[in-house]
């Protein structure tokens, strides 16, 4: 009787054997793919900045977590920010605050039948009022010049940044810059002293007192110089 049992067993192992090796495998997860935009461009800084896309493979089946990431523009490496869900389509929709210019990107962690996937990166320009050194005029030549019309701030000076090289030292030797004001001629002056050398070099400041004028130079026909002026100004500028 205990050999009978022992043969009927075994056929019986074999069947159960033979049952788990079929067992269906599960199918391998399918490559995805991510589109990604960081809008709007430029942004306000520590204003909302909105972060969307579509991740996963096909219409169904790509819910998952994205990770989203941010590199400033001078960063050599990405900061982990905030995560958000992808839908069943593989849709998703983010919000949080920027307050510099930088890059974003998002990482999708895909799920059982779907790979991960990292989107390329996206720059968005952060701005803010700033007052910042605008530069007026910049000019190198020799002797007289005339320069264009150009904007100016009238409620604040012009620092006027000089230096003049002429063939030979003489108490003769002069330089001269004006600021004219068009249409209504306004004038401010400043004159660079020689004192008998060959060369003069300062700072000095222009009072301009309408919003459009332009620069002259007045000195000898051989004397070489290079002239900058620049105002505070308040911009909207990058961050």
């Amino acid at each position: 009787m205990k050999r009978l049992l022992q043969l009927m067993l075994i056929p019986l192992v074999a069947v159960l054997g033979a049952t788990t090796l079929a067992a269906p495998a599960q199918a391998a997860p399918w490559t995805s793919s991510i589109s990604f935009n960081a809008s709007p461009e430029p942004l306000a800084a520590g204003g909302q900045v909105t972060l969307s896309g579509k991740a996963g493979y096909t219409k169904s089946g790509n819910a998952g977590i994205v990770r989203f990431y941010f590199r400033r523009t001078n960063a050599t490496a990405f900061t982990y920010i905030t995560w958000g869900r992808t839908s069943a389509s593989g849709a998703f929709l983010v919000r949080t605050r920027q307050t510099t210019s930088g890059y974003w990107k998002a990482v999708y962690g895909g799920n059982a039948i779907r790979k991960p996937a990292t989107s390329g990166a996206d720059h968005v320009e952060a701005k803010a009022w700033r007052y910042v050194t605008a530069v007026r005029f910049r000019h190198t030549d020799t002797g007289d010049y005339t320069g264009p019309v150009v904007n100016w701030s009238t409620d604040r000076s012009a620092t006027v940044t000089a230096r003049v090289n002429c063939p030979a030292g003489s108490i003769n030797n002069f330089f001269y810059v004006y600021w004219t004001g068009k249409p209504a001629w306004g004038t401010s002056s400043v004159e660079l002293p020689f004192k008998g050398t060959v060369a003069a070099a300062g700072t000095r400041y222009l009072y301009p007192d309408e919003k459009t004028g332009y620069i002259e130079i007045a000195t000898q026909d051989n004397c070489t110089w290079t002239v900058t002026i620049t105002q505070r100004v308040r911009a909207y500028v990058a961050v």
